[in-house]
């Protein structure tokens, strides 16, 4: 019985993400590591009218995964791999650029698209530093606020980032959820 009424507030909070009657912003925010993209796949995978990237751990290796088509993409590159690609990095990680270039892309493309919600995992220290999914974010952001987007808006921020995502970002008026 406890396990069915668990399940029903996460389903009840994910209702909500879908629910809103004026498009907004929300923050799910948890420590690096804590499960935030492993959750978010589960709950949004069968949700239909979502689109976004999601940025799961495959095999060892961070994929970007385009919540619309249900598509994995290159994100990550693999260990040892010298790369002829262009790269970003950050810490000890390399990614690709291009798979940023297609996400900024689809991303911006979104504001003027109805989605019931649009995923960005995550909003971190690449975007703080205005690469990354930049300048993607800022525009969805900037949307949201002037009232031009359609969709809500979930960016996925680890919590020790949190409030210096929604100061740069200027985040003024957004919901923090947690499942």
């Amino acid at each position: 019985m406890e396990a069915t009424s668990y399940h029903q507030r996460i389903l009840n909070k994910v209702k909500s993400l879908f629910d809103a009657s004026q498009p907004e912003i929300f923050i799910y925010s948890q420590a690096i590591r804590s499960g935030k993209t492993t959750t978010l796949q589960h709950l949004l995978n069968s949700q239909k009218n979502v689109a976004g990237f999601l940025t799961p751990d495959v095999n060892g290796v961070r994929m970007l995964y385009d919540l619309e088509t249900h598509q994995y993409l290159p994100f990550q590159v693999p260990g040892a791999e010298e790369c002829q690609k262009p790269i970003l990095q950050i810490g000890r990680f390399q990614f690709y650029e291009e798979a940023f270039a297609r996400a900024r892309h689809t991303l911006q493309n979104c504001i003027t698209q109805h989605v019931d919600l649009l995923v960005i995992d995550e909003v971190g220290p690449l975007e703080l530093q205005q690469k990354g999914f930049e300048p993607a974010v800022s525009t969805l952001i900037q949307a949201q606020r002037d009232g031009k987007m359609k969709s809500n808006l979930l960016l996925v921020v680890r919590d020790a980032l949190l409030d210096q995502v929604v100061q740069h970002f200027q985040v003024d008026n957004f919901r923090r959820v947690n499942f």
